[in-house]
């Protein structure tokens, strides 16, 4: 009994000394390091999986997407320290739940930033809005076409890593991350609304469809097969597609709340959940059921 709770013990500080590495090293790096947030994410958790594999790796990939916030939202050191303890609380509560949905590590992140930052503004400490309106207005037909797209094509990219180059989930997802990012980047027009020019480029908007795509591309492939609506033969792939694409219409629609960290886990988590509860209730549908059976015979 004691030599379990010894090793018990040992894995909570080991899991929590990955959260608050994944957390504060995503955090200072890419708010002081002058450097892309998505690269700086998508580089620190790759190296962590290499050196580290399945070794709290998960811990580490949800606090680095926790690490995403803004200075501005987590002024005080001590807000990030507290961010990370609550992105390792909120993990171990629901490390038995959601099993296999992808955006899962990034809507603990997104959580635990929520809590941290409220005790930023009640300490006083904060007065940055978590919205913008300003994002809609650089909203276009460019971004309405590509951002999706770009979303969809990087979940079935992660899928593909995965799946067929025998890389672990969080490998395949950042070395695709990576290689999406420095290409995106190298776009640098920027939106332009009312004569002006936005602050972001196209790169850097497309980069964040892409994050997004990826962390849809991170559901188990049981989730979608288990529904019944694929056979043995088909490729599963065009549901990460799928997922992602949707990922991205969600991410346009609420572009402008929630500035913080994880909030594209959050994008791909309710993706997910939408598509793959859709699929399985379609799966249920009298009609369905009849084609399959129709489908059975033809074979026979």
């Amino acid at each position: 009994m004691k030599s379990f709770l010894k090793k018990e013990y040992k894995e909570g500080c080991l899991r929590f000394l990955a959260a608050l590495l994944g957390c504060i090293l995503t955090f200072y790096i890419w708010n002081y390091g002058n450097m892309d947030v998505i690269l700086v994410n998508e580089s620190l958790i790759l190296i962590f999986s290499l050196l580290f594999p399945n070794k709290h790796d998960d811990m580490f990939f949800s606090a680095a997407l926790a690490g995403m916030s803004s200075k501005y939202l987590l002024p005080n050191p001590g807000f990030v320290f507290l961010l990370a303890t609550f992105a390792f609380i909120i993990f171990c509560s629901m490390k038995k739940i959601f099993v296999g949905y992808g955006g899962k590590y990034g809507t603990i992140g997104f959580l635990g930033n929520l809590l941290a930052i409220l005790f930023s503004y009640l300490n006083q400490d904060c007065e940055y809005p978590l919205y913008d309106f300003e994002y809609y207005k650089m909203l276009n037909w460019k971004i309405y076409v590509f951002g999706p797209l770009v979303c969809g094509v990087s979940g079935f990219l992660c899928y593909i890593y995965h799946k067929y180059f025998g890389l672990t989930k969080h490998v395949a997802c950042t070395v695709n991350g990576l290689l999406d990012s420095l290409l995106l980047l190298l776009i640098q027009e920027r939106p332009e609304y009312d004569g002006l020019s936005f602050s972001l480029t196209y790169g850097e908007i497309f980069n964040f469809f892409q994050h997004i795509g990826l962390l849809a591309g991170l559901n188990n492939e049981a989730m979608v097969s288990s529904s019944n609506l694929t056979d043995k033969k088909e490729i599963l792939g065009k549901h990460f597609f799928f997922i992602g694409f949707l990922a991205g219409w969600i991410y346009i629609a609420v572009m402008p709340f929630f500035i913080v960290g994880g909030k594209n886990g959050l994008m791909a988590f309710l993706a997910s959940n939408i598509y793959i509860r859709s699929l399985r209730l379609w799966s249920k549908l009298p009609c369905f059921n009849k084609n399959q059976n129709n489908h059975k015979e033809i074979k026979k």
